[in-house]
């Protein structure tokens, strides 16, 4: 039969965790998954579906129509849910459909861009989860039942499309609709906070302000606290989502006290790794460098300094970016644009109508507290007073419309009419807005409970979000009785002066900063601001305790993990306090307890901060706690690469803990101990104390530090005994299972992933890095996911590792860990290479170069010699210079006796010697570099193993078959030694 050609809809499915499946089940998988096909084949072909590939447990389905894939998809995750699986196993499966042109050739193969993007659209869907392409969106959204649709959840970029698509999610009453952001980069990334409630008038400002920001780079709104410039920054950016595909990025300065941290807060903010070293800044634009990104700076008044600097070099350096300033004051850079925010609309004299803004607001809030409020003329006119009387300022209009239901309007008009008469001295002279907004909140205020101002008051200690456990906690006694903080706290809210934050699997509050500042004021003028800063440092110091126990394993893990972060800002607070006008000892405690999370989630170069300063301000604490802190210390500072500095945190740790007989914190010092050592070049140390670690941590760690240090050694014994190195790892694995650490079994998958690649099993690679990387995601771990990442693309093409690399090398530029920046470079340059992308290629090379010079250790001057002689070699074509710089990286190596190296050294000096026609040689050393690549465990993979396989045939051709062969039976009978000679030996 000849091609032709359809319009069909296309549908992909895929087992969620079918690895865990298989390894959980063995024989009975096979069971399942035959079940699991046939479920989903009944509930495809009764809407006409046909599947047409089954691989492993893929199924890739066509249908006539878009909306018979719909209603096929549901009856099949209807099926799936209420089917009884093996062992009561839990099978979730992920679906994507697209629509579009497929060419069905004479073997029934369909061909077309439709089938890999239906295909791409799965791989970013959840277990139980059906995303679609806005092609099915708009062909099917009108031919489905009234109780099926489709909801857009933003733009993604899908693997090999340089355009991101915009993804729907299928939403239906027998389907679950809560899932996590897809599983692929998005489109238009931003950070912007979800609105809570309705956003009332101002459209003409949030067009301008969009307007203005397309030619604007700088612009800041200024206004008294309430006036809503927040608000309005939020809205114009959220206009500008499709216009900003390179990201919008809104940075909360608020809860920040200390100006030395706005850059690590903007740094988490826009997910990159923050740091307080200089290094920081060029990591920080090298992101924002690419595109046309847009920062906002929310609530800067108090860090107009630092903003200032910041926003200076920022704009200086990246010429596509554009910086939102919200502030009471401008902050006197060369070139801002100010607009001042104003009041809302307020209604004209002879208007009492609902027309204006001012008005609409005081309703729809009234209505929020009191939803059977209802206004006549003269309602509506008594509310046009009292927008009048508080110059459209929002947030004393939210305040007086929150008193509804207590009030009525006419009654909120009197008090207002009162307090401002007593303001003015009974004059007809206006107040200024920040006057205006003052009498509102001091009126507000006065009708407060007694108990209710005491809490509010008490509340101002906080920070950013906080839960009801911390108001229990911190703001409880003392005239308030525990069993009321609810009812009080509700009334505060009620009022408009705290707010409820959506999101979360636990209810979170947050005070409005004018608020805040408001109660600041009345707790400072109390005879309480000591005793409750200190109640709320030693409250989070307690929570970080209880959390570090919980963060090294167990059902709750990534749940502590997300609280953490996203209580930072008051463990920031905390620490501040503590360290300042508190208990130097209580920062100590608080900064060792957060040190897991400051590890995993990347915060190293802050939390190498804290601690350092705390260690300095409490010299007198106990030897178990100096201990744990310098260990701990020690490890954040490897991961900056200040290697001299962790060697000496961690011998005083070690010190500190044998002398108060803490032995975990001992076990865990020797662990970053053997780390340290290796990283500067003891080898025969590092396996010391990693074993020592392992037996220590045996009898005294938590299984956590065990699978670690297990996992440690592995790694040093790996280039001489990979049997031995695997049985460790797989020991630390199954150690990390029981004690459900996701976090060393990431380490450990990664390890053991690497171990079947090298093994040239990369069906196994693949499914030890996929279950990794998912382990990641759950906690929230950076680091790992990206070498697993770069892991996960040299065995499957699903996955794109640039960014993934990219990301990596700027975080290990701001760190400033050279020695892994080289490693990492020499990975991107070989992947610029084969993109095509030589340019690209050039420039990872000659930075690499570049911080080979700086670094000018033997072991960097090799890898710099072998990224030097694979670009000539692979890009250029310079056999004879890519020749030179081979010989160099294998003389070099050869001196310092690592095999690997040597290994890539003798292959790559054996294809140049192919290249440049010394066939009898260079077939020789083919021979013995075959040998230590099986040695040693090199398998190349993709277009190295074709250049080799190129090499082989050239001296075929050359020499003849059996010569060939013979010449490399030789070759493999050399010892190493033998070898590099004859490899090194110049040439005729």
């Amino acid at each position: 039969m000849a091609e032709r050609s359809e319009t069909l809809a296309l549908l992909f499915t895929d087992i969620e965790g079918s690895t865990n499946l298989l390894r959980s089940l063995g024989a009975d998988y096979r069971k399942l998954l035959a079940q699991h096909r046939r479920v989903l084949r009944d509930a495809f072909a009764a809407h006409g579906g046909t599947v047409l590939q089954r691989e492993g447990d893929a199924l890739f389905v066509t249908f006539a129509d878009p909306s018979s894939a719909i209603l096929g998809a549901i009856d099949g995750q209807v099926a799936l849910a209420k089917a009884t699986w093996p062992a009561d196993s839990h099978v979730r499966v992920r679906m994507g459909i697209h629509v579009g042109d497929v060419i069905i050739d004479e073997d029934d193969d369909y061909v077309g861009l439709a089938v890999h993007q239906a295909a791409r659209i799965s791989a970013a869907a959840h277990g139980g989860q059906v995303l679609t392409s806005k092609a099915i969106q708009t062909q099917a959204e009108q031919r489905v039942p009234p109780d099926v649709s489709l909801k857009s959840i933003g733009r993604f970029r899908l693997k090999d499309f340089p355009e991101p698509e915009d993804l729907f999610q299928l939403h239906h009453p027998d389907l679950p609709g809560d899932f996590p952001a897809p599983r692929t980069a998005p489109g238009a990334r931003h950070n912007l906070p979800k609105a809570i409630s309705s956003f009332i008038g101002r459209d003409r400002d949030v067009a301008e302000l969009a307007e203005l920001m397309e030619t604007a780079r700088l612009v800041t709104l200024t206004g008294p606290g309430g006036c809503g410039k927040t608000r309005l920054a939020i809205e114009a950016a959220s206009a500008s989502l499709p216009v900003r595909p390179d990201g919008i990025w809104f940075v909360d300065l608020a809860p920040v006290s200390d100006p030395e941290l706005v850059l690590s807060v903007a740094a988490n903010a826009m997910g990159v790794q923050e740091s307080r070293a200089a290094s920081a800044d060029s990591a920080m634009i090298d992101f924002l460098s690419s595109g046309r990104p847009l920062v906002i700076l929310d609530n800067c008044e108090h860090l107009i300094p630092t903003c200032a600097e910041l926003a200076e070099k920022w704009l200086s350096a990246c010429p596509g970016l554009t910086i939102l300033v919200t502030a009471r004051e401008p902050i006197g850079v060369a070139g801002e644009v100010i607009r001042r925010v104003g009041g809302l609309q307020i209604p004209s004299d002879t208007d009492t109508g609902e027309s204006s803004e001012a008005v609409q607001l005081f309703i729809e809030r009234a209505r929020s507290h009191e939803p059977e409020f209802d206004c006549g003329e003269q309602e509506l006119a008594e509310i046009a007073h009292v927008t009048h009387r508080l110059d459209g300022i929002p947030l004393a209009i939210e305040m007086a419309a929150a008193l509804v239901g207590t009030l009525s309007v006419g009654e909120i008009l009197s008090r207002l009419d009162d307090r401002f008469r007593l303001l003015t001295g009974g004059g007809g002279r206006n107040l200024g807005r920040q006057q205006t907004l003052l009498a509102t909140v001091d009126w507000s205020h006065d009708l407060l409970s007694e108990p209710e101002r005491v809490l509010l008051r008490r509340l101002s200690v906080m920070s950013g979000s906080f839960s009801l456990e911390d108001v229990e906690a911190v703001c409880a006694g003392d005239g308030i009785d525990r069993a009321e903080v609810v009812a009080l706290l509700r009334r505060l809210v009620a009022t408009s002066w705290v707010m409820r934050e959506r999101g979360g699997d636990r209810a979170a509050y947050r005070l409005l900063e004018t608020s805040r500042q408001y109660a600041l004021d009345k707790l400072v003028s109390s005879s309480e601001a000591q005793r409750l800063r200190s109640k709320h440092s030693e409250w989070f110091a307690d929570l970080a305790e209880t959390g570090a126990e919980s963060m090294l394993g167990g059902p709750d893990q990534a749940r502590w993990f997300d609280r953490i972060e996203s209580e930072l800002d008051n463990f920031r607070t905390a620490l501040a306090w503590s360290l300042g006008a508190g208990d130097p000892a209580l920062g100590l405690r608080l900064g060792a307890a957060l040190s897991r999370f400051w590890e995993v989630r990347g915060h190293w170069s802050e939390g190498l901060g804290w601690l350092e300063d705390a260690l300095a301000g409490a010299p007198d604490a106990g030897d178990g706690l100096r201990g744990r802190a310098l260990v701990a210390a020690s490890f954040l500072a490897f991961y900056r690469g200040r290697l001299e500095s962790a060697r000496s945190m961690v011998t005083q740790g070690l010190a500190a803990a044998v002398r108060a007989k803490d032995k975990t914190t001992e076990a865990r010092g020797l662990r970053f101990e053997a780390v340290i050592e290796q990283r500067m070049g003891d080898r025969a140390a590092a396996i010391d104390s990693a074993q020592k670690a392992v037996e220590l941590s045996r009898a005294h760690g938590a299984a956590a530090d065990l699978a670690f240090a297990l996992q440690v050694l592995g790694r040093l014994l790996a280039d001489d005994d990979r049997d031995e190195a695997r049985a460790r790892y797989e020991e630390g694995l199954e150690v990390a299972r029981r004690a459900e650490d996701a976090v060393s079994q990431i380490y450990l998958l990664y390890a053991l992933g690497r171990v079947h690649l090298r093994a040239g099993d990369n069906e196994r690679a693949r499914e030890l890095y996929s279950e990794a990387l998912d382990l990641s995601r759950q906690v929230g771990e950076r680091w790992m996911a990206m070498n697993v990442l770069v892991g996960l693309s040299y065995v499957g093409e699903d996955v794109d590792a640039g960014p993934a690399l990219e990301e990596m090398l700027g975080v290990l530029r701001q760190t400033g860990n050279r020695m892994m920046q080289i490693v990492w470079l020499r990975q991107l340059a070989h992947r610029r290479r084969l993109e095509g992308d030589l340019e690209g290629a050039k420039r990872a090379v000659d930075e690499a170069l570049d911080v080979v010079k700086i670094e000018a250790t033997p072991e960097a001057n090799v890898l710099g010699q072998y990224i030097l002689a694979s670009h000539l070699d692979e890009a250029e074509k310079d056999y004879a210079g890519a020749l030179r710089e081979f010989r160099n990286g294998l003389r070099a190596s050869h001196s310092q006796g690592s095999e690997w190296e040597m290994t890539f050294g003798l292959t790559g000096v054996a294809r140049m010697l192919a290249h440049t026609g010394e066939s009898e040689r260079a077939a020789l050393l083919l021979g013995a570099a075959a040998a230590m690549q099986e040695k040693v465990g090199m398998h190349p993979q993709g277009p190295r193993a074709d250049a080799q396989r190129m090499v082989t045939e050239v001296l075929g051709n050359a020499l003849g078959e059996v010569e060939l062969q013979r010449l490399r039976a030789e070759g493999r009978a050399m010892s190493l030694d033998e070898a590099v000679a004859l490899a090194t030996e110049a040439s005729n």
